[in-house]
């Protein structure tokens, strides 16, 4: 990274026998910036794999510059958009003096006060100064949001200052760079005073920013390089080991995909040079030739293919265009939590990642469903809309059936006329398989025209009650979508009319003697059930979103209430009779039996108590059918009255 040397090796190209036709590298910025100046004299494009200075984004003075790997100056817009997510508005700076970290953070500086942000303090130190001063002025000044931009050996020495004068304690978070080698803080430093345990421990309060050294590792595919990322990472291992014993740097992807930038875009200016007339080519090329120099910094600027190290496109200042990985560090770890996406400034978190600050029957189902919060946010909607299926179907599994039941015992007992009513159980299928149907097409027409999405609800942060600086903040798995509440209305009004008809059916069928069909009390006292409950329970669920163990709790006892009294209002009457009906047949095979064998002794009592029971049946039998057969005579003599009325009507008219 010696400036000196770069621009002599420049000079001897420049004045060697064969001509340069473009630039490749260097990876430091000292150099790059002294090259570029002199590069763009001799209508040179010039693409650098590692340049990350700021100051290479002066277009007007490095109008040729191309560089593989972003400007650190680039980190800034996710640093921001942390800072703004988590609603910070206080936060310092330090850095290292070199250009490349104090142009980046002016920037920062610049970009915080625009958003109304304080900047309490901001630091630099040299190469050979130690920290201490520095960081005993930001506790001073109690930081607590506090952002480093630095080189590694320098970012150590104010890991171990910060861990010796408490500014690494629960209270603080740190934000540093992330492109240092792999575990920077436990590399042996004679310059640091801090053992190893101490070091590692203060890793809990440092967040990185960095892009991805490579694509997708696991991803198999073909790039436009003719291999995949970790084939690339495999065969460059490789090699590194046989050169050097050891790993290879984590730019080599950059590197490789800057050798590819330069092989597309001089195949494409060659393709675009033989079609003028007459044609131009690439060996043409000398430092006075403006047409082809500015052909390929044309093809360069349009630069679009999928390298190694993800796609390759640059901006209008020559910046490549990366998404940005955000890392905290997590048992032992640095673990991707979020990424920023320049093109569309927008920070989208990892599903199901976690971001912590030391400081800080059917419808039986549906109630399970309600509880399975464990599912990650991705597969939650699933569950959402699961859970809303199962609850309507088993609503209309169940009242559909017990209503269209007492339906046909209405519309038997409301027939006036002689003619016989018969209504099969397949007609009362039917009709439950309508309300499902009905169901199905209000739920897709919900799910098509406004799915329901998941998404995180965060409730206001509460300070601890031992520890003020400590703020827990609870994250919600929700689903919700743009009209939910009119989808929601929908369904209740559709369900409260079902109710409504079952209430008019009960009313309707008090009267019926028969106790095996008479159902009309159960089903008022369902319906009085499930009304009163609701009654009780939305006023609560609504008003309890910010304790949703509450809020579960009162949903889950109040669906469980509701489907268990229905059962048993239902059905348990029935069974009881049926048990009885058994039990009393029972008891007259057992009387039989027990007359035939004791003959001898009681021959005429156990006949005697034989035949009472057996007549008692029969009469029971008798009673029901006479008083049918006086319902029915009672309809004869409404219609022929009503007949009669008829006739003298018309008399009376005519």
């Amino acid at each position: 990274c010696d400036p000196g040397l770069g621009t002599k090796i420049l000079h001897d190209f420049l004045y060697a026998t064969n001509t340069t036709t473009i630039i490749y590298g260097p990876g430091c910025s000292p150099v790059a910036q002294p090259v570029a100046e002199i590069a763009k004299l001799y209508n040179l494009a010039q693409v650098s794999y590692a340049g990350s200075s700021p100051a290479l984004s002066d277009r007007q003075k490095y109008s040729s510059f191309y560089r593989l790997y972003p400007s650190e100056a680039s980190f800034n817009a996710p640093r921001l958009a942390i800072i703004e997510y988590f609603q910070w508005n206080i936060v310092s700076t330090i850095h290292q003096t070199a250009d490349v970290f104090s142009l980046a953070m002016k920037s920062m500086t610049d970009d915080l006060l625009h958003h109304n942000i304080t900047v309490l303090a901001s630091e630099q130190i040299s190469d050979d100064q130690d920290p201490t001063v520095s960081i005993q002025y930001l506790k001073g000044k109690d930081a607590r949001v506090i952002l480093l931009s630095s080189y590694e050996d320098i970012a150590r020495k104010v890991v171990c200052a910060a861990v010796r004068n408490g500014l690494m304690t629960t209270k603080h978070v740190w934000f540093f760079m992330g492109w240092y080698s792999d575990n920077w803080w436990s590399v042996a430093d004679p310059k640091i005073e801090c053992n190893p345990q101490e070091m590692s421990n203060a890793m809990a309060n440092i967040t990185a920013f960095s892009v991805s050294f490579l694509a997708n590792i696991s991803d198999t595919r073909m790039t436009s390089t003719g291999m995949s990322a970790s084939m690339f990472q495999r065969i460059y291992d490789e090699e590194a080991y046989k050169l050097y014993n050891r790993g290879g740097w984590k730019t080599a992807g950059f590197a490789w995909d800057a050798f590819w930038t330069i092989a597309f875009a001089l195949d494409k200016a060659e393709k675009q040079l033989s079609k003028q007339v007459p044609p131009v080519h690439l060996y043409q090329f000398s430092y006075n030739s403006t047409l082809i120099g500015n052909a390929i910094l044309d093809n360069l600027r349009m630069t679009d293919f999928m390298g190694v190290t993800g796609k390759v496109e640059f901006s209008e200042k020559g910046e490549r265009i990366m998404t940005s990985s955000i890392q905290q560090f997590q048992e032992d770890r640095f673990v991707l939590i979020a990424t920023y996406h320049p093109k569309d400034k927008i920070l989208q978190r990892i599903p199901d990642s976690r971001i912590t600050w030391p400081n800080n029957a059917i419808t039986y189902a549906s109630v399970l469903l309600f509880g399975m919060t464990f599912i990650p946010l991705k597969q939650y909607q699933i569950i959402c809309k699961a859970r809303i299926w199962l609850l309507s179907f088993g609503y209309s599994f169940a009242f559909g059936a017990m209503f269209f039941k007492t339906w046909r015992v209405h519309k038997i007992f409301a027939n006036l006329s002689a003619k016989k009513v018969a209504i099969p159980d397949s007609r009362l299928v039917l009709q439950v398989c309508i309300l499902i149907v009905i169901d199905i097409i209000v739920l897709l027409t919900w799910e098509f025209v406004d799915p329901l999405q998941s998404v995180y609800y965060f409730l206001p942060a509460t300070p601890l009650p031992d520890n003020s600086d400590i703020l827990i903040r609870e994250r919600l798995k929700i689903c919700t979508c743009k009209n939910e509440l009119i989808w929601t209305l929908i369904i209740s009004i559709y369900k409260g009319l079902l109710l409504l008809f079952g209430l008019f059916l009960a009313w309707e069928t008090r009267k019926v003697a028969i106790d095996a069909l008479n159902d009309s009390k159960n089903i008022g006292l369902c319906v009085y059930t499930v009304a009163a409950t609701c009654a009780v329970i939305v006023p609560i669920i609504l008003t309890t979103s910010h304790l949703p163990n509450i809020q579960f709790a009162f949903f889950s006892a109040a669906m469980i209430f509701c489907a268990t009294v229905t059962l048993l209002v239902v059905f348990l009457p029935k069974v009881t009779r049926l048990s009885r009906s058994k039990y009393r047949n029972s008891m007259k095979r057992t009387l039989s039996i027990h007359s035939q064998k004791d003959a001898g002794l009681s021959t005429t009592l156990g006949s005697d108590i034989v035949d009472v029971k057996i007549e008692n049946g029969k009469l029971k039998k008798l009673f029901i059918e006479k008083e049918n057969q006086i319902m029915f005579m009672q309809r004869e003599l409404e219609i022929s009255k009503r007949n009669e009325e008829d006739k003298e009507s018309k008399k009376s008219s005519t």
